[in-house]
């Protein structure tokens, strides 16, 4: 069956935390996994937020912003890109293009009362067919559109 990614399984596997083996059987799973560009993005930022807090002790968001644009931050980031993409391909995980049409996410926002963030990951998941969201946030809990895989 196929199962959409969110940016918090990735997260959560590539970073121990006390999800880190519900992610790492989710991405071994006999599902055929996907993911888009948001998910991917939103991947990259919470794991360089998390290398620049772990190797340089910056955590505000403003002194993020002012180190992505140093040698080290650049170097940062592309180290979080790395991780990212290079976990999305050892993992067999596809990339699929997400619902960029803005009437088609502001429908599911109204209708779900999503942020449009995750309308857009919904959005996508609906257009392309896919019944299932492997994620550990609430927010898609109670929406009959998917079903949501922890």
């Amino acid at each position: 069956m196929r199962t959409y990614i969110d940016a918090n399984i990735i997260y959560n596997f590539l970073f121990t935390t006390s999800l880190t083996p519900r992610a790492r059987g989710i991405l071994t799973s006999e599902d055929e996994l996907v993911i888009s560009p948001i998910s991917i993005n939103e991947a990259v930022y919470v794991s360089f937020r998390k290398l620049a807090k772990e190797k340089r002790g910056i955590s505000n968001i403003y002194d993020v912003k002012r180190f992505v644009k140093t040698t080290d931050g650049l170097k940062l980031i592309e180290t979080a890109f790395s991780m990212v993409l290079g976990l999305i391909g050892d993992a067999g995980i596809d990339i699929l293009p997400d619902e960029d049409r803005a009437e088609i996410i502001k429908e599911v926002v109204a209708m779900y009362g999503l942020l449009p963030s995750d309308a857009t990951i919904l959005a996508t998941c609906i257009k392309h067919g896919i019944p299932r969201i492997a994620t550990f946030d609430s927010d898609f809990e109670g929406i009959n559109a998917i079903e949501v895989i922890r």
